[in-house]
């Protein structure tokens, strides 16, 4: 079906496009409540435009149960057109107000927690300040969260490479590695001069993203790499980081989580003469035809904001 052709040839079109922003509402938030307090209408008004929906365009959309609300399989085909048809409205009011001073609306963005602590949440406040009217709604999870499925304008991922997908991305930046340990596991433990020491040592492993299966060194020119075999594995940077203060191994982690850990000598910096490969910070974003201006604004600030760290 041609969700677009479909309503615009309703006879009340603002009727029919409340009860799409409606559909998908429920469906996000798995419940007719939590919805209803989403989009500020009653729970009656939700079950009204969903039924209503569903006369429409013939089918059962949503399945109800006592555990919550999912879409049934023709849902969440519909979901993914309206989710689309939506967003691509939303960024064409965007267009044709462009021209304003000010941007407005709100702006929801996906993190990983440590990374999003570190090197993100602290670069907000200014670009807050620059664009007072845009609301910031920030999902922090170390998980990669679908971004049509979860509403997002922007996903921020670190990553040696991304995975084939459909959607955009940037590269937005990139963040120094060290490789480290905790002074009270060097004092029992061999030596590490090189990078080939690493393999006799228990190494702590980030093991969500592709590419860290293997550690990328290089010295004068001449690489090195890795393969590694984690003895202590978490897609959470912050527990890697814990796990190294506690003196339970050795990792390679972005610089700026640990800095402060080097400074005050809870972690010792590890093979310095080798320089390794670098993390790099994307920023991801679903394909569309029209892409909100506070969502292209918010990437270039981030750009530039990473060219000054």
């Amino acid at each position: 079906m041609d969700v677009t052709a479909s309503f615009l040839g309703s006879h009340i079109v603002m009727d029919r496009f409340t009860a799409l922003k409606v559909f998908c509402a429920v469906i996000e938030a798995r419940s007719f409540t939590k919805a209803a307090t989403n989009v500020g209408l009653s729970r009656s008004a939700i079950s009204k435009n969903i039924r209503e929906l569903e006369a429409h365009v013939g089918v059962r959309l949503v399945n109800r149960t006592t555990r919550g609300v999912t879409a049934s399989e023709a849902g969440a085909h519909y979901y993914k057109a309206v989710s689309d048809l939506l967003r691509r409205h939303e960024a064409a009011d965007d267009l044709a107000t462009q021209s304003a001073q000010e941007l407005r609306g709100t702006l929801r963005l996906t993190i990983p927690v440590t990374l999003g602590l570190h090197l993100v949440v602290p670069l907000l406040p200014k670009f807050s300040q620059e664009n007072p009217e845009v609301s910031l709604d920030i999902c922090m999870s170390e998980e990669k969260l679908e971004l049509l499925e979860g509403n997002f304008d922007v996903a921020v991922r670190g990553s040696h490479r991304l995975e084939d997908s459909t959607l955009i991305s940037r590269r937005i930046g990139s963040v120094p590695y060290v490789t480290c340990a905790a002074p009270q596991y060097l004092q029992q433990a061999s030596k590490i001069t090189q990078p080939g020491d690493l393999l006799h040592h228990p190494l702590i492993v980030h093991g969500a993203n592709l590419g860290d299966e293997q550690w990328c060194f290089s010295k004068q020119e001449t690489p090195c790499h890795v393969s590694v075999r984690a003895r202590h594995k978490s897609n959470c940077s912050e527990a890697l980081r814990s796990l190294l203060v506690a003196g339970m191994g050795v990792a390679r982690i972005p610089l700026p989580y640990v800095r402060q850990d080097i400074e005050q000598g809870r972690l010792q910096p590890l093979l310095e003469d080798w320089s390794l490969e670098p993390l790099s910070v994307y920023a991801v974003y679903p394909q569309s035809d029209f892409v909100p201006r506070r969502t292209r604004l918010f990437i270039d600030f981030l750009i530039s904001s990473f060219k000054g760290t």
